[in-house]
């Protein structure tokens, strides 16, 4: 967000509020998940291995895995909402891919700390060659 204070100005107040929880819950979200991860499977490994866990680990256990779960969920849901029935035949495999592209998101934010934390000014731009001019385009080519 670029302007807060104007943004603050244009929307009701509620509606700010909202979109930075919101914001803020869905950085959080990448930054957390392999945390979440690793842990639920450090416990589950414990539990498998006759290791008993004190009261605060089944928590965590239970907490890591009830938000892995939901968040896996409600993605998955929201995404099969929008597809139409010829779309949707195929989205198995974006369920069995969940788990990979959160973690693949995890990454791309950690990533994204690390530049703004050693190169905070600097555009990373997805490289790409230079795009042809549309064939039957009115617009004057720069």
């Amino acid at each position: 967000m670029r302007n807060p204070v104007r943004l603050a100005r244009e929307v009701p107040f509620a509606s700010f509020c909202m979109a930075q929880i919101l914001f803020a819950g869905m950085v959080m979200s990448a930054l957390m998940h392999p945390f979440l991860i690793l842990s639920a499977l450090v416990l589950t490994v414990q539990v498998s291995g006759g290791i008993p866990l004190s009261l605060w680990q089944w928590g965590l256990l239970a907490f890591d895995s009830i938000t892995v779960v939901l968040g896996y969920a409600s993605f998955m849901v929201l995404g099969r909402m929008t597809l139409n029935e010829r779309e949707s035949r195929g989205f198995w495999k974006v369920c069995l891919m969940t788990p990979v592209y959160w973690l693949m998101l995890s990454l791309a934010a950690w990533c994204s700390v690390y530049e703004l934390w050693k190169r905070p000014h600097h555009w990373h731009k997805t490289p790409h060659r230079e795009a042809r001019p549309l064939a039957n385009s009115t617009l004057p080519v720069i």
